[in-house]
């Protein structure tokens, strides 16, 4: 097919239908659409105290673009060309020629710096080294200072004082610390807040805090900003080891005495009433006060007093209680050792305190029923460089600092496990055996922990083996149980000789990394075919050809490559991390004559600035590793790629699946490849070689190179949403697709470029939108002429060949890799993922990520049946039907586990039936009393809730935690209470029960039938929808995205 379109669409039509004002500089108004303004304000803007935007989208490619430029003084540039060279970078992101990635555009010019968020850590085949990469895991996403107070069973103590089998207090309860990390001296940030609350910590740290919404999200301390409302949880004492303050420890100096931290609750009330009895009050408004000797001293007492349950304000060294319930928490617990202050105390009532001190807005908003207190944070500020630690605590994902809510989270980190020796190797040094590496992998997933913010996970980590690893078949079938590696991506790294075996029918070798040596082998189709099962299964394990991506790699001497970013497309170094932009294609076509064309001297120009422009973020960035920045900055990786080739092919008439497409994509990136390393020569004659240069193999084919590495295809989710193109190199997902107003009438969203041909073509009715909407694709559609239909292709009406041999087109004119989903419908088999691996290793691919529909248990994206029964239960609900449990079986089958409790052995028997977990039985080990009672009660409650639909886990989440006065440690952690250890069982039980349960299903993979592929794809499989809005998402570029609002389930 020509590049001249067969209908003309008239000099008013550019791609996406938008124009730009001729002005320029800093006078370029970006001309966003209305969903790229949702995206920015949602996630990029900057927010005032209400968390509403108070920069503008003009304001924000400012900010970026002055704080890219200001690296231009390094390379003597004087003020007047930073500016120029500012206005440059802010007129190629205005007119949306060139977005870089999120953590450029949320952070650049702004207190965090950080403009990477995606990292490689070496593992090595040691306890130090392991643990050596959890640590730096752990200061990649956050670190407190060691003086942070937390409650632990034995009192309050400082964060540098506890360690490994601590038990430390949650927002959901009691949690055993699983690691403690000392990550050296890093710079922190004190968050200080209207109460006189303060907590320190690196940038990274997140904290939870209330949206204006009422939401609670995790923020990082270097993006919250004055008014952000912060969430502290009250804590309940839970008793020290000591039962007394020494005379000596009650010496009120310039902090708290250790002895103090360490007292039980009774010890620490009689601290704190010997402290307001020398230095308190009772105001006339019945406000308790004190003045102490130092400011040092009243935060650790305003501290430890809410640990108690009293929330106060300071203001310098004066502390007040400012609640009602602290009041009465203070009045009970600690009072006055002196009579005229106990008498003033005891006449005090609380709605005199409520009348005068809510008057005179001394009093603070009460807890809420969750003990959630809300402050407001008054300011963030530098607090210097200090020493720094973590800890690792799992299930919870978070615990108390200083009375805040505080998280494990930040950037995505890619890992190798190749160099771990396998399961039940031998250990000279413990003369016992090894765990190997997927033992390992779960205790990084359980460090590095699951983010959740509003219903949805981050899957943070790449985790890669080598195919020739002994334990590659439990690594393969690592996450055919959904619950186990969540916070992993996992792939397979297959090696040439692998691949030989696979098409020879032959066996390989597996080697010991311990020594290099064969240590026994495999069927390579065997194995193989257990990848693929997998992966068409639900979409893991994916698979990288590991020696093609060293044979790329351009310095070897620095170490062999041997894991990518979370995402697969960007191949690193240990301690390497991402820096990455893409160009715009829709904004690089010309119209002449009739007839449009790519606009090859635009595209030079935006490459070279695009080179400039990442170049100078290596220099801007504020990285978390000193071994991360000296890496870097030794090799100045850039990738730059491309986004918006669908909305350019369907500008120029061209089907995505044709010949035609595929050498316009190779013609463009070698274009965009041999124009970037010009750039990078052209920056090297002014600023130098990047300082591995002499020792890498790019040295005999440039004189000078800035950048060891320039071009890569990556991810564009949000970014392509902002710039109003299609993502990355992939095909539109849906021509036009329903959205649903709050009238709840049809909305059809169309393409605007097929909009814009419609209407040309005389072919546009409202009806026909609606119907193109209902399936997403012009297949079986009559009204539209063919040649549009033809041009006019979707993902899933693309075969997955064409979609690898597009991926390939790219790659050949790529440094680094090329990101890229292979789409399946629900109804492609086996045989078919087969074959998409064997051509993609053909074709010279590094890598391939298919995703069939339908085939996550989690997934955003749900078939018609799936959404036919959500809706038949909303249905249900608003009718106000209630759950009817189902009958009991005459025969059930389950377990019993016996639990150490403080009341004595507590037999815990769990059944299940056809339907799934179905019963639990209670049985005290002595029969009789209140307790067996109450169990028992509490076993009929959880069975009528199982046989009701209940998922366990919420079930289990609700006893978790509880307390009684007799908890009772026991193998495996503390046992707080009956509830407590019925919801242990009852947590060991499912997560036995669903393992056995996908290795049943697994086991049957090979033997399920095969059914025929269908001619049409189901309204479900192009029309899922997103969580946070209702519009249709796009499974692309290995996640799912909605352009709609921005949602990105790798976010």
């Amino acid at each position: 097919m020509s590049s001249e379109p067969n209908y003309k669409q008239g000099d008013s039509v550019a791609p996406n239908g938008r124009h730009f004002k001729s002005d320029s500089g800093w006078d370029v108004e970006p001309q966003i659409s209305s969903n790229a303004r949702t995206v920015l304000e949602r996630r990029y803007l900057k927010k005032d105290d209400d968390g509403k935007p108070v920069e503008t989208p003009h304001q924000l490619f400012e900010r970026v673009a002055r704080a890219i430029a200001s690296a231009e003084t390094a390379y003597g540039a004087g003020d007047a060309e930073v500016e120029k060279t500012a206005i440059k970078f802010y007129e190629m992101m205005a007119r949306l020629e060139f977005m870089p990635n999120s953590p450029t555009l949320m952070n650049a010019g702004r207190e965090l710096g950080q403009l990477s968020a995606c990292f490689v850590l070496p593992i090595g085949d040691s306890m130090e080294q392991i643990f050596d990469a959890i640590k730096y895991t752990a200061l990649i996403h956050k670190c407190l200072v060691p003086e942070t107070l937390v409650m632990t069973d034995v009192g309050c103590m400082t964060l540098g004082s506890i360690g490994a089998g601590a038990w430390i207090e949650t927002h959901e309860g009691m949690e055993t610390v699983l690691e403690k990390h000392e990550n050296g001296v890093q710079e922190v940030f004190t968050v200080e807040t209207d109460e006189g609350y303060s907590l320190t910590g690196t940038a990274l740290h997140r904290i939870l805090v209330k949206t204006e919404a009422g939401d609670l999200r995790w923020v990082r301390l270097g993006q919250l900003e004055e008014g952000s409302t912060a969430v502290m949880k009250l804590g309940g004492w839970l008793g020290g080891s000591e039962a007394c303050v020494s005379h000596e420890a009650r010496e009120f100096v310039d902090g708290v005495d250790d002895r103090v931290i360490r007292a039980d609750e009774r010890g620490l009330c009689d601290f704190l009433r010997r402290a307001f009895d020398d230095h308190g009050w009772v105001a006339p408004d019945g406000l308790v006060s004190a003045d102490l000797p130092s400011e040092k001293l009243a935060r650790d007492i305003q501290t430890m007093m809410f640990y108690v349950g009293i929330p106060t304000a300071r203001a310098g060294s004066r502390l007040t209680v400012c609640t009602i319930a602290g009041f009465e928490c203070f009045k009970e617990k600690v009072g006055f050792d002196s009579k005229v202050l106990s008498e003033r105390l005891r006449a005090v009532d609380a709605g005199r305190i409520a009348a005068e001190g809510g008057a005179s807005s001394r009093l603070h908003e009460e807890p809420d029923d969750d003990g959630h207190f809300f402050v407001r944070v008054h300011k963030v500020v530098p607090a210097g460089r200090s020493k720094v630690v973590d800890l690792t605590v799992p299930n919870r994902h978070a615990y108390l600092a200083n009375g805040f809510v505080s998280h494990n989270s930040g950037g995505g980190t890619g890992f190798s496990f190749s160099r771990l020796r396998p399961a039940n190797d031998s250990v000279k040094s413990t003369a016992g055996v090894s765990s190997g590496p997927i033992s390992f992998m779960e205790v990084f997933n359980a460090a590095t922990e699951t983010i959740k913010q509003g219903g949805t996970r981050r899957g943070a980590n790449m985790g890669i083996l080598r195919v020739d690893h002994p334990d590659i078949m439990s690594f393969i079938t690592a996450k055919k149980d959904s619950s186990r590696l969540t916070n992993f991506n996992i792939s397979v790294a297959l090696t040439d000789k692998f691949m030989d075996a696979v098409q020879k029918k032959t066996d390989y070798d597996l080697v010991n990394p311990r020594n290099r040596q064969p240590l026994s082998k495999l069927d390579a189709r065997k194995v193989f075919d257990m990848i693929v099962n997998m992966a068409w299964r639900n979409g893991e394990p994916g698979i990288v050809f590991i020696d093609r991506i060293n044979r790329d790699n351009p310095t070897p001497k620095l170490g062999e490559i041997e894991s990518t970013n979370p995402c697969g497309e960007q191949p690193l170094l240990p301690y390497e991390s991402c820096n990455l932009g893409s160009v715009n294609l829709a904004r690089m076509i010309s119209y002449e004559a009739g007839r449009y064309s790519v606009d090859w001297e635009k595209l030079r120009r935006t490459v070279h600035l695009s080179v400039r422009f990442l170049d100078n973020v290596i220099d801007v960035n504020r990285y978390p590793l000193p071994q991360i920045a000296e890496m870097t900055r030794s090799n100045r990786k850039v990738g730059l790629g491309v986004m918006g080739f669908a909305d350019m092919l369907l500008t120029m008439g061209i089907p995505y699946d044709s010949d035609e497409a595929m050498e316009l994509g190779s013609k463009i990136m070698a274009f965009v490849d041999d124009e970037g390393h010009k750039a990078s020569v052209a920056l090297a004659k002014d600023r130098g070689n990047f300082p591995s240069f002499s020792d890498s193999t790019l040295k005999g084919r440039f004189d000078t190179l800035r950048n060891a590495t320039v071009t890569t295809i990556a991810p564009t989710g949000t970014i392509s949403i902002i710039a109003g193109a299609s993502s990355g190199i992939e095909p539109i997902f849906a021509v036009a697709y329903v959205r649903n107003v709050m009238d709840k009438d049809i909305l059809p969203e169309v393409n605007p470029i097929f909009e814009a041909v419609s209407k040309a073509k005389g072919f546009h009715t409202d009806e026909l939108m609606k119907e193109i909407a209902a399936k997403g694709t012009l297949k079986d559609i009559r009204g539209i002429p063919e040649d549009v239909k033809r041009v006019f292709v979707t993902a899933l009406d693309i075969s997955p060949e064409w979609h690898v041999k597009m991926q390939a087109a790219f790659q050949d004119h790529t440094d680094n890799a090329v990101s890229k989903t292979v789409n399946f419908p629900s109804e492609a088999t086996p045989k078919e993922v087969e074959d998409v691996y064997v051509l993609a290793y053909e074709l010279g691919c590094k890598g391939v990520t298919v995703y069939r529909y339908g085939s996550r248990e989690d997934q955003v994206l749900s078939v018609g049946s799936d959404k036919e029964k959500k809706a038949e239960e909303a249905a249900a609900d608003e009718e106000g039907d209630s759950r009817v449990p189902r009958k009991r079986p005459l025969v059930t089958r389950g377990s019993t586990q016996r639990m150490e409790t403080g009341c004595g052995h507590l037999y815990v028997t769990i059944n299940v039936d056809e339907g799934g977990l179905c019963e639990v039985f209670t049985q005290m080990g002595k029969s009789g009393g209140c307790t067996a009672s109450q169990s028992e009660a509490v076993g009929r409650l959880i069975s009528l809730a199982l046989r009701s639909g209940i998922d366990p886990e919420s079930i289990a989440k609700q006893l978790r935690g509880i307390r009684c006065p007799s908890p009772l440690w026991q193998p495996g952690g503390m046992v707080l209470s009956c509830s407590d250890a019925v919801a242990k069982a009852l947590e060991r039980f499912v997560k036995d029960f669903e393992t056995s349960k996908v290795e049943r299903a697994v086991d049957a993979i090979a033997a399920a039938p095969v059914a025929e592929k269908q001619n049409h794809v189901d309204k479900g499989d192009v029309c899922p929808e997103c969580p946070e809005c209702g519009s249709m998402v796009e499974y692309v570029e290995g996640c799912v995205v909605c352009r709609t609002c921005g949602y990105s389930k790798c976010w």
